[in-house]
């Protein structure tokens, strides 16, 4: 499955060697873009996004100004800034629903641009207040027996000396710049060890890909629990913090 995605607008665009596009305006975006997508090899367009479908207003904030746009496989990512220039966001479309979701971020840091992505992840570098700067990893992943996605977020590096990063399927690689004479280092992360639905930071159990969820917080995929617990328990940060099956069964 590939996609076409371009846009359309008056401003000054430049493409580089990695096919990402930016807005050469003095504020580095616009508000005027429309996205057009088309589905290859079928060679069939969907509906365009207007700037009416990708603005808008969140928390009393309207986000007007595009600031750079990215596909992967059955998702769009924008990055719009807010009108005064003081705030931004990231937002998801799904071609497939058609439907719009924010993603989670700090206010203290703001996104540098969108990097690479994959079928179900977004690699963007940000930047904090202090100037420091860090590479982000957001991952959606659809569970049918849940019938919904699951969105989760990690830090994959963070300091000045990452140079450049990509992702494919669940590996991002990168290269850092240890500084001082040293050659740079390529590094890599496997963000779904068991190769599963869920990456690992949204996966009760990132190394077994026989089960994913402990809805009752015991220790035991839902897959093979025979007791669903209730209670406080169930909230605890603790792994485990509920009873096993063998100790309710033992108590009975």
């Amino acid at each position: 499955e590939c996609r076409l995605v371009w846009l359309e607008t008056a401003e000054e665009l430049e493409v580089d060697e990695m096919g990402r596009t930016k807005l050469l305006t003095s504020t580095g975006g616009a508000s005027d873009c429309t996205i057009r997508i088309m589905e290859l090899p079928l060679k069939r367009w969907n509906d365009p996004l207007f700037p009416r479908d990708w603005q808008a207003r969140l928390d009393g904030v309207w986000y007007s100004t595009l600031v750079n746009v990215l596909s992967s496989v059955g998702q769009l990512f924008v990055l719009l800034r807010s009108e005064d220039g003081a705030s931004w966001v990231v937002r998801r479309f799904s071609t497939q629903s058609r439907e719009w979701h924010e993603m989670p971020h700090t206010a203290s840091s703001a996104p540098l641009g969108l990097h690479s992505a994959s079928d179900q992840t977004l690699v963007y570098f940000r930047e904090a207040a202090d100037g420091s700067r860090a590479m982000m990893a957001h991952s959606v992943a659809y569970v049918p027996a849940k019938q919904r996605d699951y969105d989760s977020a990690c830090l994959i590096s963070e300091g000045t000396n990452v140079s450049r990063a990509s992702i494919f399927e669940d590996l991002v690689v990168w290269q850092e710049e240890p500084g001082d004479g040293a050659p740079p280092v390529m590094l890599l992360l496997d963000l779904n060890k068991d190769n599963d639905q869920l990456p690992d930071t949204a996966d009760h159990f990132p190394f077994t890909g026989e089960f994913q969820f402990d809805s009752d917080n015991d220790g035991i995929g839902d897959e093979g629990d025979f007791i669903r617990m209730t209670g406080p328990c169930t909230r605890s940060s603790r792994r485990g913090a509920c009873m096993s099956d063998n100790e309710v069964l033992y108590i009975v």
